[in-house]
């Protein structure tokens, strides 16, 4: 799909495979070793390795636009948003 590679933090671990199907190039934080490790740890690895990470951690996300690492939150409410669009899309 892209050169860009996912890093997937501890929370969104289990998505891994479905950004795979997607044809992400994707691995997670305990497959590189990172697992209960602090965020700057893995937001410096990120930034050393090229990678974008994928969080629900709105403070990791603060951090990776700190070290200029390129990132994505999914938090509750853009979860409750896209879910609400997708469902009043189908619903109609």
């Amino acid at each position: 799909m892209t050169e860009a590679k996912l890093l997937l933090d501890e929370q969104i671990i289990g998505s891994k495979e479905y950004f795979k199907v997607l044809g992400w190039e994707v691995t997670d934080v305990d497959k590189v070793g990172l697992r209960n490790t602090s965020d700057d740890v893995i937001v410096e690895f990120a930034r050393n390795k090229n990678y974008i990470i994928i969080t629900k951690d709105v403070k990791m996300g603060k951090k990776c636009d700190l070290a200029s690492v390129k990132n994505f939150v999914i938090s509750d409410d853009w979860i409750a948003k896209n879910v609400d669009k997708e469902l009043r899309c189908r619903l109609k």
